[in-house]
């Protein structure tokens, strides 16, 4: 590494929380970023590895949005790296401290990358998409068979930030996550690791392709559990997010279809949730006096589709 990278390196090391920040709102912030990559893609040594990555982490933690787009300048323009070259590489460490802390990373990296109002120019866009596939690959294969115990909510953790994009979600659904996924999707998991796992079908139903599976998958079942269970507002909104738009993108699709209008996917699936308890759930969640407006969009779009439901019931039993 040069003088002057090292000269930053030092000037940033071991100093408090608050000085950091400053360094990082100063003009020249972006390098001191660029000097950590730098540093990451030179030194060989485990140690130093971990604490750069740890670093770059704890920076993301207490700069949010801010230090995420510095993340993404130091990945730009004259001078900068192929930072998600360099994380990559770090994936395929033998030691899940390094894998863990550069996922992180990477996953903010990437993610704002996707970002049409962030990302710039045909080249980066091209490098960002390449390692968009590589990571996402590297995700399921996670997914599949963790390599260690904190695997799996690290997995889930990265995966909630990249499938806000259409891209990530076509490659995740190429590469057989979502079946995956779905098996994690059980109330025994502590909140965040819920939470970022309903955020994911959230995404993921988004798309018509992946909506199939995830009917195929028993997934609107398995969100009824989680919506008689929860017990914190936010995992309880996108669970019920996660069923609306399940049943908007099945609608759209028999509307599409020459299937017809009755005895399409979307009555049947709605016929399945009416059985598995859904309006009685809604019901004991309505007891709590939830304050959350998209929740409350959510339940009562719901509870209207359910009445429905029993009316055309009712109307084809008579």
């Amino acid at each position: 590494i040069s003088d002057r990278e090292l000269q930053l390196i030092k000037r940033y090391d071991k100093q408090d929380r608050t000085l950091q920040r400053s360094l990082l709102q100063e003009e020249d912030g972006v390098l001191y970023v660029r000097a950590f990559f730098s540093l990451l893609r030179s030194i060989a040594s485990e140690e130093v590895v971990q604490y750069v990555l740890a670093l770059l982490e704890d920076m993301i933690r207490e700069g949010g949005a801010r230090s995420v787009a510095l993340l993404g300048a130091a990945a730009e323009g004259e001078g900068s790296s192929d930072a998600s070259a360099i994380l990559l590489r770090m994936l395929q460490r033998p030691d899940w401290f390094t894998k863990e802390k550069a996922a992180v990373v990477l996953s903010n990296l990437l993610s704002r990358s996707q970002d049409p109002v962030a990302a710039t120019g045909a080249s980066t866009s091209a490098s960002a998409s390449a390692g968009l596939k590589s990571f996402v690959e590297w995700l399921c294969t996670e997914l599949r068979t963790p390599s260690a115990e904190r695997s799996e909510r690290t997995e889930v953790t990265c995966l909630s930030l990249l499938l806000k994009s259409g891209q990530a979600r076509q490659i995740f659904l190429r590469a057989s996550g979502v079946g995956s996924l779905c098996a994690r999707l059980t109330p025994l998991h502590g909140t965040q690791t819920l939470y970022e796992c309903c955020l994911c079908l959230w995404l993921l139903s988004f798309s018509e392709e992946a909506t199939e599976e995830l009917c195929q998958l028993n997934v609107p079942k398995k969100l009824v559990e989680v919506v008689g269970k929860a017990n914190k507002e936010k995992v309880l909104r996108v669970a019920l997010m996660c069923l609306e738009n399940t049943l908007k993108g099945l609608k759209a699709a028999d509307g599409n279809s020459s299937a017809g209008e009755s005895g399409g996917r979307y009555d049947k699936v709605l016929a399945k949730l009416l059985e598995c308890g859904l309006g009685k759930s809604l019901e004991v969640q309505r007891l709590q006096a939830h304050t959350d407006e998209e929740l409350l969009m959510a339940m009562e779009s719901l509870e209207e589709q359910l009445i429905q439901g029993v009316k055309k019931e009712i109307s084809s039993f008579d």
